[in-house]
This record gives C-alpha cells, structure tokens and sequence, in this order.
C-alpha cells in the first residue's frame, strides 16, 4: 500500500499490527481548524510544544532584528569583542535546532495546555503538497471550476461579470459568445462536460480531478475560487456554496495542496429568509488561488507562523475502539491521515505492541 509522507511523497507502508485495543486507551483528538483524529494512547506524533515554538520563534533573522533596538548592546565597556563574537555564533541560533519531539496521543492528553490553561501546548506542522501524477483530463480544469461555479446546469453557458474569466475559459479552448446580461455561451463546452461525466448528473468534481498533479488540482481550485470564492478582509480564502459535495471537494482541493483549510457549516439566508444548508472552506495562505485579478490582489504576501502549524486543542478520551498501526518508509517515518491530511508519526508503536504480545507468552524473553 501506498500513502503519503509528511511532505507530500508517495510512501510504501511496509508494515502494519493487528486491529487492537490500545492498552492505553482511545482518543478523540481535535485540531484548531476542526478537523478530528481518533488514535489509541499509545499512537505518536512529532509536536512542538508552546516553549519549543517560543524558542524556534526567537531563534529567527526578523524576531532577532526586531529585539535588538530594545536592548542595549553588550559590544561596550568592559567586554567590547562580545559584539563579534555573537555575530561569529549567529548559525547557533538557526530554526533547525529546534525540531519538536515525538509524543504519544496520551502524553499529549497530559500536557494539552500551559501557563495555566491559557496557552495551547502542542503543535503539529502542516505537511506538504500531495505529489500525484499528472493525468490525461477529459477537458480543462480551470473551466470545469468556473462551470460548477457559475454555469449551467443544463446548458453550455456560464453567468460572470467578470471578462477576464471568459477570457481564460477562451484561452483553454472554449471560444465564448456574450448572450446578454453576465450570460455567455461557450463553444464546445457542453462536448466538454459530457467527456467529463458531469452534463445533467448534477455539480460534482470527478474523483480523476481530485487526483490530477498539483498544477491540475491549483487549476480546479482557481476556477471555483474565481466564481464561488472570495479574499475577506482577514485576507482569508474563502469558498462558500450551498452544495455539499462542492464544498467537500474545495476542501480536499486545499488540503491536498497544503494549506489548512477550515470547514463551517450554516444557513443561507436571502433577505431574511431561510433558503437552506450552506457550507464555508476557509484558509489562509499565499498560494494564488486566484486568477481574477481582483480576488487574486488581495492575497497575503507573507504569512504569519501561526499558519504553518495545525494547533491541537482538544485530547478527550473516549470509549475504546479497535485501532490499527502501520509503519512507513518515508524518511521522517511519519505519513499523512485523516481528510485533512495530517502528519503522523507511528514507526515504532508497532514493535512496542509486538513486544507487550510477547511478554504475554511464558518464557519468552524480548
């Protein structure tokens, strides 16, 4: 079997335990952007506690730089050459030294906040980009977006006010025609969603999108992201739709490439009225998920380090469930779970079960 490491790369599992009963429990536990993870007590994860961010935080160029006009300096008085000195130890101070610790799910349970219950302690970085292998598209990514956002559901036609959209879905192909007010006809896009399996099924991404390469992925998540989404003034993406299944695979679209996507549920109201379910995806980032100039301008151009973390602020124990363990080949031995894809770390849960079987075993010694 095959899943993907912390960065992102394909990974061969090349080992796995028995379903089991975690001898040290079952865990629900809950990240800062909602998503959940249920692991036996015993599962573990590479975290960066609240002083290990804080040292990693201090050991940066911008946090020094920033501190220096506030303190006095040291190169003076009775110790001039310790100004050069420091300056010769600045690649002491580099964020690499400082790389978090494997923690089991329990010992996380036991540490979940600081500073008297003010301050989340455990932080786990977002992994990568999913690599995956560029596939033969029935028809253009970037233009199925934009249809599903703003198309018809029975017609080639597309409802924007924005030319420089059509002007993309021209560029791919698709020559379109002004039709009246915001409706435009598009040449050869009805043979386009039928190749893609989507004319008169209902709005939905084919499953060979969500596994397309990661430009082909960035291409879908532009054409929703140009019709049905929008950078607030948080300077957050944010994709909303009435259509769960659309909405579900924007948020698969951003996990796979990166980023922390948010999911929200709620209810669309039109002049006060109830008009149903709707659903929010919601990250930040500075990945142009835009082409239209407009959206795509109001991007962050930095980023804070919050962003690069998934904050783990909730470790409740629950009923036990059976669990399993795998170990992978990957270099840092941790792999991705759950939707949002969340690194994980298990290389050596599965020996420790083995040998708690063994000692179960009258003279057996390990």
């Amino acid at each position: 079997s095959t899943v993907f490491d912390d960065a992102g790369k394909p990974c061969t599992v090349t080992g796995k335990s028995e379903v089991h009963i975690d001898p040290l429990g079952t865990y629900r536990v809950t990240f800062d952007d909602g998503s959940q993870i249920v692991a036996g007590g015993g599962h573990e994860w590479q975290t960066w506690t609240d002083k290990e961010r804080r040292q990693l935080m201090s050991r940066s160029p911008e946090w020094r730089a920033r501190r220096r006009p506030m303190r006095a300096s040291r190169g003076t008085g009775a110790r001039p050459w310790l100004s050069a000195r420091n300056t010769i130890l600045a690649a002491s101070y580099e964020p690499q030294a400082v790389s978090g610790a494997i923690r089991t799910t329990a010992m996380i349970a036991d540490t979940l906040q600081v500073r008297d219950g003010s301050r989340t302690n455990h932080a786990i970085r977002l992994g990568g980009p999913w690599e995956m292998h560029t596939q033969p598209l029935p028809r253009d990514p970037y233009v199925l977006g934009v249809w599903l956002g703003d198309g018809h559901t029975a017609g080639a036609r597309i409802t924007s006010a924005d030319p420089e959209i059509m002007a993309e879905v021209d560029a791919a192909g698709f020559p379109s025609t002004p039709q009246g007010s915001y409706l435009w006809r598009c040449d050869g896009l009805r043979d386009g969603l039928k190749a893609a399996g989507v004319w008169k099924t209902g709005k939905r991404v084919p499953d060979v999108y969500l596994r397309a390469s990661q430009p082909q992925r960035l291409a879908l998540l532009q054409g929703l992201m140009d019709t049905d989404g929008c950078c607030d003034r948080d300077r957050s993406s944010v994709f909303t739709n009435t259509n769960e299944g659309l909405a579900r695979s924007a948020y698969t679209l951003a996990a796979s490439l990166g980023l922390k996507p948010h999911w929200k549920e709620d209810r669309a109201t039109l002049y006060g009225k109830d008009c149903g379910p709707n659903y929010e995806v919601r990250w930040t980032h500075t990945l142009p998920v835009f082409r239209l100039p407009r959206k795509r301008d109001r991007l962050p151009t930095t980023l804070r380090t919050t962003q690069g973390y998934r904050y783990i602020v909730g470790c409740e124990r629950i009923p036990d469930v059976p669990v399993q363990c795998i170990e992978v080949d990957s270099p840092s031995h941790q792999y991705l779970c759950g939707t949002a894809g969340i690194p994980t770390h298990n290389s050596t849960s599965i020996r420790r079960i083995l040998y708690e079987f063994a000692k179960q075993i009258p003279g057996f010694h390990a």
